[in-house]
């Protein structure tokens, strides 16, 4: 399973991906052609650490595929608009 939350202006996205979810995933709903700050998050340590070497850009969709998962555990990611 994978869940997503969003903020209205598309500035901020929290998703969660149980253990088990393929690799290669996507958001969807960002803002087209936006680079966004990518950080992990590790439940099992509360430690974040940076998500494709930090910055993911949205194509001219609004979509941004995913780096593999540092594991086959758990993980939080966060985006946030980059300034």
């Amino acid at each position: 399973w994978a869940y997503c939350a969003r903020t209205p202006d598309k500035n901020i996205f929290l998703a969660y991906f149980e253990k088990g979810c393929p690799n290669k995933s996507l958001i969807r709903g960002a803002l087209p052609g936006t680079a966004y700050r990518a950080e992990w998050f590790n439940p099992r340590t509360a430690q974040w650490s940076p998500a494709g070497g930090g910055v993911l850009k949205a194509n001219v969709w609004g979509w941004i595929a995913l780096p593999d998962f540092p594991s086959d555990d758990d993980w939080g990611l966060k985006l946030k608009l980059a300034p």
